[in-house]
């Protein structure tokens, strides 16, 4: 029996042709999946190109070896452009699914985004003492809008856990900064070699230099009772406390009240009041847990005031201090939050030292 002839094309021949460049266009895509799936992708589409069956991950590969097929044997042309449009569709889909369009600063991040601005978000609010700490993952999911409305609420924004301009602009702020995470600052054992302080209280001579050039060394005398006036609610308990420590390690505690004022978001952050931190005692994977605030107040005094050995022996302004507390173009200071410190705790300290 004679094959079937339409417009001089063998019906059977092209039957047979079809089918097997599907079988390779088949066993091209099974191998481009496996491929796939040994690279170990960061994300996985799971998309699937409409009506041709092509995997998201798999579709350059597929294209790849569906042309290198074609090129060992001819294929109807009607089977090659089916073959390329799974492709590109497919190529498309992997695009959609895995490569979300760049954001910039002034873009919205809410949960279900992802990518590199997501990644920024979640770093900076690890960076002012996320409970618990974010993975930095580039994923917008449910603990990192739990992690957003905490910070809102910090912020007097309305907490809907969505990161719009207000919320990223505040998180950006040296205003109201919880803790910053600086491995710079000491980690070491607390009581330093060698002599520290002197046997009393040294009361700085000199009239009182103002601004980023205050004194941090020094013991200064202040009013209990009007610098526990200047406090919020929350801290009025410590005002003793900044004096005690100025006292027993010879600084100003003036700016031991400004550095916690500043580093606290106004005695606000979540280290102040889950770990006990009121002055942004750290190491380096963030904020650390004191006894009590009281302890944290008289440790970073005594590295303050140390003069004979330590990080700040030779620092003893507060730009001077800056430097080593706050390096500005720190790595783990995503958001710049460093370029304002010494502006912040200089102002804060200025108005502190009225309570004379």
């Amino acid at each position: 029996m004679s094959s079937m002839r339409v417009g001089g094309v063998d019906i059977e021949e092209l039957m047979s042709r079809v089918g097997g460049a599907m079988d390779r266009a088949a066993r091209a895509r099974e191998a481009a999946i496996k491929a796939a799936e040994q690279a170990k992708a960061a994300e996985q589409s799971g998309a699937a190109g409409q009506g041709c069956g092509c995997k998201g991950t798999g579709g350059a590969a597929q294209s790849g070896e569906q042309e290198r097929t074609a090129q060992r044997a001819p294929v109807d042309p009607a089977v090659q452009s089916g073959a390329r449009a799974c492709a590109s569709g497919s190529e498309q889909v992997r695009r959609n699914s895995v490569e979300p369009a760049p954001r910039t600063r002034e873009q919205t991040l809410r949960r279900g985004d992802s990518g590199e601005q997501v990644r920024e978000l979640q770093r900076g609010l690890n960076t002012r003492g996320a409970e618990p700490k974010l993975v930095e993952d580039g994923r917008f999911g449910p603990k990192t809008e739990r992690a957003v409305k905490r910070f809102q609420k910090e912020q007097g924004i309305p907490g809907n856990g969505v990161a719009g301009p207000k919320t990223r602009e505040a998180l950006g702020k040296s205003e109201r900064p919880t803790v910053p995470t600086r491995p710079e600052r000491p980690t070491g054992p607390e009581r330093p070699t060698g002599p520290e302080r002197p046997t009393g209280p040294e009361r700085p001579t000199g009239p009182e230099r103002p601004g980023t050039q205050r004194s941090v060394k020094g013991f200064r005398e202040i009013n209990e009772q009007k610098l526990k006036d200047m406090l919020p609610p929350q801290a009025k308990h410590l005002a003793r406390s900044f004096i005690d420590a100025g006292r027993r390690h010879n600084v100003d505690p003036a700016v031991l009240a400004a550095i916690s004022k500043h580093e606290t978001g106004n005695f606000t952050s979540s280290a102040f009041r889950n770990k006990n931190n009121a002055m942004g005692v750290s190491n380096a994977r963030g904020p650390i847990q004191m006894a009590s605030h009281e302890a944290s107040i008289d440790k970073m005094a005594k590295l303050l005031g140390s003069t004979s050995s330590g990080p700040y022996r030779n620092a003893r302004s507060i730009a001077e201090i800056g430097r080593i507390y706050a390096p500005i173009g720190a790595g783990n200071d995503p958001t710049g939050l460093n370029n304002h410190w010494v502006t912040g705790v200089a102002r804060f300290a200025d108005q502190f030292a009225r309570a004379r």
